[in-house]
């Protein structure tokens, strides 16, 4: 009778994870071309671990009654039946919101996630309040049921017991470990060969306790690329430290995409780009406040799909933007309105000396579920710049666009029915309060102040995998001296740190990413949901790592990029992309990453090798921009082809480049 009891929660237990992830499916994705059979058949070896995981604590405490008890029958509550339905739809429901926003599953984050229960639960409750409300009840239920409800026999039968126990474990073991890829973790799904298959047949609860247990899923899955050619980098010579004539502020605005960058959602910071050093976008490298500050500061890649604090990563060493600037006596420090546990802690691996958040900082207004509002957190770096004696390098991460709450007086701008236009109307409202911290900054020691906007990450799915990870890029100076120059490409957060230490006069040879006053952007890599995505201009390749199929797409639109029959030199790129997400990502797991990246070979040779091309005519500045990465052949091959995507006829005047920057 216990065996079979087991046997019948666990059975249970899978049905409800597999319901759970069909309903998730249809939920997230109701236009999808997938089938809900084909996403739950692909699934329940996931389903079955998580059931495993969750009669685990049941089966533990039950065995243990019946082994020690004297008494000829045990009695148990429904609640130790109940209650491991609702941790798993917990787990699962939480894991789909943490999926829609970051378009991934909760795992090696979910350590640095547990503290934040409070801030999550708060946030849960005010984006999906109907379901967070379900499993809310769903465990006052449980807890409702804890009066005896069952009995199994005890007396004499131990023998049986412990026979049906190991029997479980065993059975359990087995199904937790998998049949395939054994052990079975959180990153097997992408081997499933369809990546938006991969998504949907993870089931969350197994994703989230696996990271709450193990830590970290980090895997080297970059090695799904084989290996590739790369290109070398001349960046002879060695460090210079910049010239402290400058204060730095770098906003790291919260979930700020550039797809709602524009005159109508953010109209201040839509004035400030024009009249500024701006990229069209640039590619965030990762989902998560941590990532971003990562790429921006160290010029370098996040592993794929995951950070680098608490996965083991962090105990290399790494030469970072802010510890460059102490050297060069900088005072450097992050403002944060949430709590700064992991951000900071991370700030302080990177060399940032100081932090500031909602535990040090003065609240005069009403903290949002996540923090301090905008205004306050201003208030203080204003306060900290005038007293300012030493030049500065301040990081920023505002809160208020961290959730969906605003003041009530400043009103819904687009509305708040659907999810987009709460986010419009958040951004709204952060666009205002932005605006009035430019407008009241000051420095007490007498610099001019150098601004490098950006945002973290993007939140929830946007019009295209690409969309998901651009955000805004600008760069200005309050004595006028930053170049203004509109870039009609797609730069990366990696491009930050060089470009902020060029202006100062300084260098970090190790740094992937480009000094974009000097040289126009290189590749840009992200990592989405199992394929590798390499930008270039407005030119976007992807390539699963399970299939190695390679798609191609232009960016005409910028955050709807059309998808079209690859050319060569698409081709080309594609795999040069691949080949430096090869060595960038090697050189993370191997703790290399302030190792200065040298030419093995001239620029011509490799060109040559790679290529099999001369360098042509190409004009000074394209040919600074891309020398390190591509030929004449295959920059007259995406040319050729972003004037066909374009609809340009032979006779019609020539449109500016792809590589061009308007107005330089």
């Amino acid at each position: 009778m216990f065996f079979l009891f087991l046997i019948a929660e666990f059975a249970a237990l899978t049905a409800l994870g597999a319901a759970l992830r069909a309903y998730i499916f249809l939920r997230l994705d109701p236009s999808s071309a997938l089938g809900t059979g084909e996403v739950v058949r692909s699934g329940l070896t996931f389903d079955a671990a998580a059931a495993s995981i969750f009669t685990l604590p049941f089966f533990l405490y039950a065995a243990a009654r019946l082994l020690l008890s004297r008494r000829t029958s045990v009695r148990f509550s429904w609640c130790f039946a109940v209650m491991p339905a609702v941790l798993l739809a917990g787990f699962m429901l939480g894991d789909s919101f943490y999926l829609e926003e970051a378009g991934r599953h909760a795992s090696s984050e979910m350590r640095a996630l547990f503290p934040n229960f409070i801030e999550l639960t708060l946030t849960a409750f005010t984006s999906h309040p109907g379901l967070t409300a379900a499993v809310g009840a769903g465990a006052v239920i449980a807890l409702l049921l804890l009066r005896p409800g069952f009995s199994f026999r005890a007396d004499g039968r131990k023998t049986s017991v412990s026979l049906q126990s190991v029997l479980f474990l065993a059975v359990s073991l087995v199904l937790f470990r998998g049949f395939g890829t054994v052990p079975q973790r959180p990153s097997t799904a992408w081997m499933l060969g369809s990546e938006e298959l991969s998504v949907y047949a993870m089931n969350g609860a197994f994703s989230s306790v696996y990271g709450l247990v193990k830590g970290s899923d980090l895997q080297r899955l970059y090695q799904a690329l084989g290996e590739r050619e790369t290109f070398s980098r001349d960046e002879a010579g060695s460090r210079k430290l910049p010239r402290p004539s400058y204060n730095v502020v770098l906003l790291l605005l919260e979930s700020w995409p550039a797809e709602y960058t524009d005159r109508f959602v953010t109209p201040h910071l839509e004035a400030l780009r024009e009249r500024s050093f701006h990229a069209l976008a640039a590619v965030a490298d990762g989902k998560r406040t941590h990532e971003g500050l990562y790429a921006a500061l160290c010029s370098a890649p996040n592993p794929f799909g995951a950070g680098v604090p608490r996965t083991g990563l962090d105990r290399f060493e790494y030469h970072c933007l802010p510890e460059i600037m102490e050297s060069a006596g900088y005072d450097t420090a992050i403002f944060q309105g949430t709590t700064g546990d992991l951000v900071a802690e991370f700030a302080a691996l990177l060399g940032v000396r100081r932090s500031f958040d909602r535990h040090n900082v003065d609240a005069v207004h009403p903290k949002s579920n996540w923090g301090l509002a905008d205004t306050d957190l201003y208030a203080a770096i204003l306060s900290e710049a005038a007293k300012a004696e030493k030049p500065f390098f301040y990081i920023v991460n505002n809160t208020d666009t961290h959730d969906f709450t605003i003041p009530e007086e400043f009103g819904w701008k687009f509305g708040d029915e659907l999810r987009s236009d709460r986010e419009k109307s958040v951004l709204y409202y952060a666009d205002s309060e932005l605006h009035e911290f430019m407008e009241k900054f000051r420095s007490g020691n007498g610099l001019p102040t150098l601004f490098a906007v950006t945002g973290d990450h993007t939140r929830m799915s946007k019009s295209s995998p690409l969309s998901s990870h651009l955000v805004p890029l600008i760069f200005f100076s309050t004595d006028g001296k930053f170049p203004v120059r509109h870039i009609d490409s797609i730069a990366s957060q990696l491009d930050i740190a060089p470009t902020v230490l060029g202006f100062l006069g300084g260098r970090a040879p190790w740094f992937l990413g480009r000094n974009l006053l000097t040289e126009e952007p290189g590749l840009a890599l992200f990592f989405e949901k199992g394929s590798l995505y390499s930008v270039l201009g407005r030119h976007v390749t992807a390539e699963s790592l399970k299939t190695g199929g390679i798609s191609c797409y232009y960016a005409d639109l910028p955050f709807r990029p059309s998808r079209h029959d690859c050319t060569a030199a698409e081709l080309e790129f594609g795999d040069l992309g691949a080949g430096e997400a090869v060595y960038q990502q090697s050189m993370l797991f191997d703790g290399k990453t302030a190792v200065e990246r040298r030419a093995s070979l001239s620029e011509e040779a490799e060109e040559q090798r790679i290529l099999g091309a001369d360098d042509g005519a190409l004009p000074v500045g394209v040919r600074s921009g891309l020398r390190s990465f591509l030929g004449s052949a295959v920059h007259s091959g995406l040319a050729a082809a972003a004037a066909v995507l374009a609809g340009e006829e032979s006779g019609d005047e020539p449109r500016a480049g792809v590589f061009s920057a308007e107005g330089s």
